[in-house]
């Protein structure tokens, strides 16, 4: 399930995720719930208790928002929290690779 207008910064419109299989809706009720970025309180109280959260919740930073979690049952994945090596780092630019820098153009 895919939330509705989630790629139209991108250029991936609702139909095209539609035409691939995808389902649009809320996704705040699944068993693995995957976020771009962190979670909000809000959205916390909108998962299902016992949900998988995927995200990039800051541990470090926001303590706080890992014991609400908790509390609710949750278990976290976060991938901010993973050593960042190459072939694992989310918040790098590895994917770049071979892509031409600007200054190279």
């Amino acid at each position: 399930m895919v939330e509705s207008e989630a790629g139209s910064v991108s250029g991936c419109s609702d139909q095209a995720r539609l035409d691939t299989g995808a389902e649009i809706g809320e996704g705040w009720d699944a068993d693995v719930v995957l976020k771009v970025n962190s979670l909000s309180y809000a959205e916390i109280t909108r998962l299902r208790q016992g949900a998988t959260v995927v995200a990039l919740p800051a541990p470090g930073q926001r303590p706080e928002l890992f014991r609400t979690l908790a509390d609710a049952g949750m278990t976290v994945l976060a991938l901010d929290a993973v050593p960042r090596i190459q072939s694992m780092d989310v918040v790098g630019s590895w994917w770049l690779e071979g892509v031409p820098s600007p200054s190279a153009v």
